[in-house]
């Protein structure tokens, strides 16, 4: 905490971020105003006002109430309390923390936030809810004219564990979270709430959730038509993926949504069984779907960063870093090397010589281990051969994949032409994949077909 005197006033800065500061925070970005000259900040709440001024004076050192006045709204009766502050070291401050002087359709979460731990997330949110959310009817909605803000609010929640929704109405931003959501992220911030309205409304939620449901984030998208697609006649026969006819039953069909819940696959008796009967992949896909209960949300919109500056960074030590929540255990460390993923197709007339590529280096490494040279990774047997930072793999179809089951042929084709080049026996092809990745771990292996089949983004190109 260091002191610095301004304007015959003693203002502390916190050297890191404390609950109050995360709140004022909070408090500014919902219901605040900044410029150059000043800090502005009002409410309607009498409560909310003495936490914004008790997390001010545990901030800055300084007690504020003074400064508060009050006006009553000639036409609604509200009575409204408000302050602004000429602290001009609060605002550079401010600025250092990621909170700058713009309008309501720029605002964002300032930087320290995003990076600052769980409980001091919450209280930055829940200080964000007091002033600009609402609680109720089994949701947590909040508007904005930010859409930057917005996302950046709702990838925090993520982190959470909490899924929300974002859209937009006559050109103001909405992020919703509902159901099993809305009570989850209630449950999370009401702690930290300090209005008993808000606090009252937020128990209410995660009370209820029976009687709400989130049809986004607590089903399974897509399970009916694809259910639907193996029908016959519509009265239990189904026509499995191998060609058997076979009857079942699910009891999902009289509906009117392609989602189920998972409440409602978890009732139906042996689901993910029954499914694996009309496509052993699904069933198990299923299953495992239903074990770890995804988080579904709909990708809306895939945009073109263009070309953007990349950075190579190494983190002493650790090597390790988060960004947004995910966690990188691969900073340049000393346990393992930094590796591309090399891809080709099955397909390619090059084929053969990529599958035995690292295998044979692996074997040119070996040699010079057997002279003498240092074995480690970083010695320099490993450094002198070839594709030690790439990670290959052979990209199959279902097609080739089936040729590999009835001992068929594979021919591969030109890239540019589309021409035969050569052909092989699909299970040559694919016991020497086998080998070689047993030999040094190289090639994996990638399902076209499937990877395409579930492409979450099927409107876009192939992935």
């Amino acid at each position: 905490m260091s002191t610095v005197s301004h304007r015959k006033r003693d203002l502390t800065y916190p050297t890191e971020v404390t609950p109050a500061l995360a709140r004022v925070l909070g408090y500014l970005v919902a219901e605040g105003a900044i410029d150059h000259e000043r800090f502005r900040f009002s409410s309607a709440d009498p409560e909310i006002m003495a936490d914004y001024c008790d997390c001010i004076e545990a901030v800055f050192g300084v007690d504020c109430r003074a400064q508060v006045t009050a006006r009553v709204h000639p036409t609604t009766g509200v009575r409204t309390e408000q302050i602004a502050l000429s602290w001009t070291g609060a605002l550079e401050y401010f600025a250092h923390l990621g909170l700058d002087p713009v309008r309501s359709a720029h605002k964002v979460v300032p930087a320290i936030v995003r990076r600052s731990p769980r409980s001091l997330v919450l209280e930055f949110l829940a200080a964000y809810i007091e002033g600009d959310g609402h609680l109720g009817n089994g949701r947590v909605s909040i508007a904005s004219a930010s859409s930057r803000l917005l996302e950046e609010i709702q990838l925090l929640a993520l982190n959470l564990g909490v899924v929300g929704r974002r859209h937009s109405v006559s050109g103001y931003e909405h992020l919703g979270f509902l159901g099993e959501e809305a009570a989850r992220f209630a449950r999370l911030v009401h702690p930290y709430l300090v209005t008993p309205r808000k606090r009252a409304a937020a128990v209410e939620l995660f009370e209820d959730v029976a009687a709400s449901r989130n049809p986004n984030a607590d089903v399974i998208p897509g399970i009916v038509p694809a259910l639907r697609a193996f029908a016959t006649t519509g009265n239990g026969w189904f026509t499995t993926s191998t060609g058997d006819v076979i009857r079942s039953g699910f009891g999902l069909f009289n509906r009117a949504s392609d989602n189920v819940s998972y409440a409602r696959a978890l009732a139906v008796p042996g689901f993910a069984a029954k499914v694996g009967q009309l496509d052993s992949e699904l069933g198990s896909t299923l299953a495992q779907v239903l074990e770890d209960k995804y988080l579904w949300d709909e990708v809306v919109d895939v945009a073109d960063a263009g070309v953007q500056r990349t950075y190579d960074f190494t983190v002493p030590e650790v090597h390790a870093f988060v960004s947004n929540g995910i966690v990188s255990h691969n900073s340049g460390g000393k346990t393992r090397r930094a590796a591309k993923m090399v891809i080709l197709d099955a397909g390619h007339p090059d084929i053969v010589e990529f599958i035995d590529s690292k295998k044979l280096e692996e074997q040119k490494a070996w040699a010079l281990i057997e002279q003498g040279y240092d074995p480690s990774f970083t010695g320099e047997a490993y450094a002198s051969v070839f594709f030690q930072n790439a990670n290959h793999s052979v990209r199959v179809t279902d097609e080739f994949m089936r040729a590999v089951e009835i001992d068929g042929t594979w021919t591969t084709h030109a890239v540019t032409t589309g021409e035969p080049v050569e052909t092989y026996r699909a299970r040559e092809i694919f016991r020497r994949m086998a080998d070689a990745a047993h030999l040094c771990g190289d090639p994996g292996i990638q399902y076209d077909t499937t990877i395409n089949d579930w492409n979450p983004v099927s409107n876009s190109e192939r992935q």
